[in-house]
């Protein structure tokens, strides 16, 4: 094995994997098991630093799985980063082994945070908690088109569809709960979120499932995570308004909605909210504000248990 390390680049395409060092092409592999062991056993033959891959949706989860299981470090990028580094270097030419090189530089270059492989117990709730969102907006879609149809043959079907996502929606809620309830981990965070004004099941189980950083980095970092994070727009003597940007965007949703009750329930926000709208701020910037200051504090809390014994956090959550 050579001595030298390398920064991997891979770009995610439906079918295929283009693989290459900072320099060197290594191929082009299906986008299949096969294909993903195949590209391990490419990488045998090298001391890999770390595999870089874009954000690319579903095509990129089942390699990047693959690669954590096989103990190698692996960091998912914004393609827009990776694209804005392709100009920076004056690299105008766009083919998939071009890219899977300039996504190895943009590693090598950035050094960028290193993802971990989540707890099977947090995997399976991500994956329940995205497809009650589908059944959710499934069944909001078809009571938007109720409302608009006139034909009473139609309608009544789409009363039946109606009443079927609400028994599915039903189903998951309980599944769930019973995700959450078979691990003592989850259950024990669970616990402390609904602990907080704002914050009830459901939101609790979002946080859970799509924030495992969650009392693992500092507050900056989490309002970054979550898209809550206001950023500067300051240039010379012109001072513009600073705006949130980026983020998850199914937890700044959740999040938001969150802060809808908790200025009402929790006397904190409640006056930070009061005092934003006096200060002449409009109501949905400070209930931004509002819901940054909330995951701030749950971020604290947790960060506080994590800080126990896993034995002791259980029984004190």
């Amino acid at each position: 094995m050579t001595t030298e390390s390398f920064y991997i680049g891979i770009d995610v395409a439906k079918a295929t994997l283009a693989v290459s060092t900072t320099q060197k092409r290594l191929g082009e592999f299906a986008n299949s098991p096969a294909g993903h062991q195949a590209v391990i056993t490419c990488f045998k033959q090298l001391a890999v630093t770390c595999v870089v891959l874009e954000a690319t949706g579903i095509y990129g989860q089942a390699v990047v799985e693959a690669l954590l299981l096989a103990g190698y470090a692996v960091a998912v990028v914004q393609p827009g980063c990776v694209r804005h580094f392709a100009k920076s270097k004056k690299i105008l030419a766009k083919t998939d082994d071009i890219d899977a090189r300039v996504i190895a530089q943009f590693g090598e270059a950035n050094k960028p945070r290193l993802i971990q492989k989540k707890p099977e117990g947090c995997a399976h709730l991500r994956v329940l908690v995205d497809r009650r969102d589908q059944i959710i907006e499934m069944r909001v879609s078809e009571q938007n088109h109720l409302e608009a149809c006139r034909d009473r043959a139609i309608q009544k079907d789409m009363k039946a569809n109606i009443a079927r996502f609400e028994k599915q929606e039903d189903t998951y809620n309980k599944k769930i709960a019973e995700a959450i309830a078979a691990d003592e981990v989850l259950t024990a965070k669970r616990k402390i979120l609904e602990n907080e004004s704002g914050i009830g099941k459901q939101t609790a189980a979002v946080l859970l499932a799509h924030l495992p950083e969650l009392g693992t980095v500092n507050r900056q970092h989490i309002a970054a995570l979550v898209g809550l994070a206001p950023y500067n727009q300051d240039s010379g003597t012109i001072n513009g308004k600073r705006a949130i940007y980026g983020g998850r965007k199914r937890l700044r949703k959740a999040l938001y909605m969150a802060a809808l009750s908790a200025v009402r329930w929790s006397d904190s926000l409640k006056e930070t909210y009061t005092n934003l709208l006096k200060r002449g701020k409009c109501k949905k910037v400070a209930l931004i504000a509002c819901a940054r200051k909330l995951i701030v504090r749950l971020n604290s809390i947790l960060a506080t248990a994590n800080k126990k014994t896993p034995e002791s956090a259980m029984k004190t959550a």
